[in-house]
C-alpha cells in the first residue's frame, strides 16, 4: 500500500482494480485446490497481489469519479458495503462449512470469487479521468 502513489503514476485505478480482482479468484482457487499446508500458504502469497492494490484503488477511484460533494459519502459507503459483504460472506460461510462441510464452502467461495472477478473485469471500463491519467 506504501508504493501505491508510485503505482498510480504507471497505471490507471481502473487497471488496479482488475488486476486485483483477478489474484483475489486466483488466491482462493488456489487455496481451493491446496492439498497440503504448502499449498495453502503458496496460495496465501496471492493475498499480497490483491487486497494492498485493491483498498487504495478503490478509495482513489471513487475519489475521481464522484462529485467532491459527493467523495466522503461515496467512500463512506463503499467502506459500509465492504463491511456488510465480509459480514455476510461469514455468516453464509458459517452455514456452509457446518451443512456441507469446508470443501464446499471453499468451492462456493472460489466460484463467487471468479465471478466477481469477471464482472469487475466486464463492468468496470476505461473512462476519460483513467485515460488522461496515463
Amino acid at each position: 500500500m506504501w508504493m501505491f502513489d508510485r503505482l498510480r503514476r504507471k497505471y490507471s485505478c481502473t487497471g488496479m482494480l482488475k488486476f486485483a480482482g483477478v489474484f483475489f479468484a486466483v488466491k482462493n482457487t488456489l487455496i481451493f485446490a491446496a492439498g497440503s499446508m504448502l499449498g495453502l500458504y503458496g496460495a496465501t502469497f496471492f493475498q499480497a497481489l490483491s487486497y494492498p492494490l485493491f483498498i487504495p484503488a478503490s478509495v482513489r477511484y471513487v475519489g475521481e469519479h464522484m462529485d467532491l460533494k459527493d467523495m466522503n459519502k461515496s467512500q463512506s459507503l463503499l467502506t459500509a458495503m465492504i463491511t456488510i459483504g465480509n459480514i455476510c460472506v461469514s455468516a453464509v460461510g458459517g452455514f456452509l462449512i457446518d451443512g456441507a462441510g469446508l470443501k464446499v464452502a471453499l468451492a462456493v467461495a472460489a466460484a463467487c470469487t471468479i465471478a466477481g472477478a469477471a464482472v469487475l473485469l466486464l463492468g468496470m471500463r476505461k473512462d476519460k479521468a483513467d485515460a488522461i491519467s496515463n
